[in-house]
């Protein structure tokens, strides 16, 4: 069984000896929802649940573009 520290409290979190990338593990001690990105090593993420682009990206992260209008002429 591996132990990582929580991301939030720095505590230890034991981890079941067969847990796999992707798993959501939940800090005992905080209850924070971490995400196991790697096995080995193991490291842990925050989870994210916003909202995601079709492209895959993070949308908080790109911006729209505004969409700027020609000045109008009278």
């Amino acid at each position: 069984m591996a132990t990582v520290f929580c991301l939030d409290c720095d505590r230890e979190i034991d981890l079941e000896p067969h847990a796999a990338v992707g798993q959501r593990i939940k800090c005992p001690h905080c209850d924070v929802i971490l995400e196991l990105i790697n096995v080995n090593p193991v490291e842990l993420d925050w989870v994210y649940d916003g909202p995601v682009s079709k492209s895959g990206l993070i949308d908080e992260w790109w911006p729209s573009t505004p969409q700027w209008k020609s000045p109008q002429t009278s």
